[in-house]
């Protein structure tokens, strides 16, 4: 109804249809006739070109691709099958936008090869060595190259991946040199090596040794205490208790960052003695001598 057609179209093929048959029908009664008379055979075979003829103008007349004699009017049915058909077709013919071969800006770029890492830095620490780096443009990971100077190795490849820019190498000798550089890798391969940084894990530090040389002089309520440094000690803390009231020894609750310290809030006239230990990351000291002292008012 869209397109123009008339909506009579179909009863007009329809009336020439049967106009065809009943052509075809009076045909035959006529083949027959003359067949019954024995009329000339070269009449017979006349007669049968004549049935042969109305027959395909019928079937040109209600064919499925034919069109209306009366009005020249496109069969429907047949424009729908051609329409059909041109699709199918058009579905089934590859098309350039769809072709096997990608275009050019379909094709992903070719990923390159990392840049080496930069700003190798290794701090030792105990048994260990702490590694930093800058990162490398395109790398997906990065992996450890280490030797033992002291040794005297070869370069040593760590056989799995790293995938952040700070590692720490562990398992090393304490005071032994170490050189270490790094690589970037991504899908494509492996950087040139970063710059080599070397490090010397050191074990921890020794305990100090004990502070001497302590000497206690009493004030009011106070008692001022001096001693000796002590090799090795960051710290020191202050052991003290009031042996006129039978006290236990007490340990003052935070460090003393000096040789001197002055004790307060004592009892006057009460003796008191003192002692001091140094103390590190490892550990605390044994006890310096003891000191007495009697504060006064």
């Amino acid at each position: 109804m869209g397109t123009g057609t008339s909506p009579v179209t179909p009863n007009l093929l329809g009336r020439t249809s049967r106009q065809f048959r009943s052509r075809i029908r009076s045909g035959a009664r006529i083949l027959a006739g003359v067949l019954g008379t024995g009329i000339r055979p070269w009449l017979t075979g006349l007669m049968l070109m004549v049935v042969a003829v109305v027959a395909g103008l019928w079937a040109a007349g209600g064919g499925t691709a034919g069109s209306d004699r009366a009005g020249g009017t496109p069969n429907a049915l047949a424009g729908a099958r051609t329409d059909a058909t041109q699709q199918l077709a058009l579905s089934t013919t590859p098309s350039s936008s769809h072709s096997a071969v990608p275009s050019p800006s379909q094709v992903p770029p070719t990923a390159s090869v990392p840049g080496a890492p930069s700003g190798l830095t290794a701090a030792g620490g105990d048994g260990t060595a702490l590694l930093c780096w800058t990162a490398s443009p395109g790398a997906d990971a990065y992996t450890l190259y280490y030797r033992d100077t002291t040794a005297g190795q070869g370069w040593n490849r760590m056989p799995y991946p790293i995938n952040s820019t700070c590692y720490t190498a562990e398992q090393l000798t304490n005071g032994h040199a170490y050189e270490f550089r790094i690589t970037g890798s991504n899908s494509t391969g492996e950087s040139a090596p970063s710059p080599v940084a070397g490090a010397t894990p050191v074990g921890p530090s020794p305990r100090p040794s004990q502070p001497t040389g302590l000497t206690a002089t009493p004030g009011n309520g106070t008692a001022r205490l001096c001693w000796t440094a002590s090799p090795g000690a960051d710290a020191y803390t202050l052991y003290y208790r009031d042996t006129t009231a039978s006290q236990g020894w007490n340990r003052m609750p935070y460090p003393i960052n000096s040789t001197c310290y002055t004790a307060e809030q004592l009892t006057n006239g009460h003796a008191y003695e003192f002692r001091i230990t140094g103390s590190n990351s490892t550990g605390e000291s044994d006890s310096s001598n003891t000191a007495t002292a009697t504060p006064h008012g």
